[in-house]
């Protein structure tokens, strides 16, 4: 059965591991508010919060969430869990990836909560 995941940095359109979401259906950009943004350099890190992070919705398969757990370290280094992420029109629960304040202590936050290719904090 085919889910939905809310991306926020490096599988992002224009992004370099975008390529593993090269042929699923991209559904909306959105919103999730509850998060907060952290920046590693190369890529990003939510964590539970009180900020809004921009993010891209695409339906996938199965195989296709297989490979994404695998590329976000699902469960180790990443977890992930269902958000309401909010389109234009209307809310949808989407999985998104996120970490936990440990692991972003020592990191800038990205006060925007929007990933851009420049190292944004």
């Amino acid at each position: 059965m085919n889910q939905i995941v809310a991306v926020y940095g490096s599988l992002k359109k224009g992004f370099g591991n975008h390529c593993l979401l090269e042929n699923a259906n991209q559904i909306s950009d959105a919103k999730v508010t509850g998060w907060d943004m952290y920046s590693f350099g190369m890529y990003p890190m939510v964590i539970p919060g009180s900020g809004t992070v921009a993010v891209e919705l695409y339906e996938v398969t199965p195989s296709e969430m297989d490979r994404l757990d695998s590329l976000e370290g699902y469960p180790t280094f990443y977890d992930r869990k269902q958000v309401e992420a909010v389109t234009d029109s209307g809310a949808i629960e989407a999985w998104m990836y996120f970490g936990d304040k440990s692991q972003v202590e020592r990191l800038p936050q990205v006060k925007s909560g929007v990933w851009t290719r420049q190292r944004a904090w």
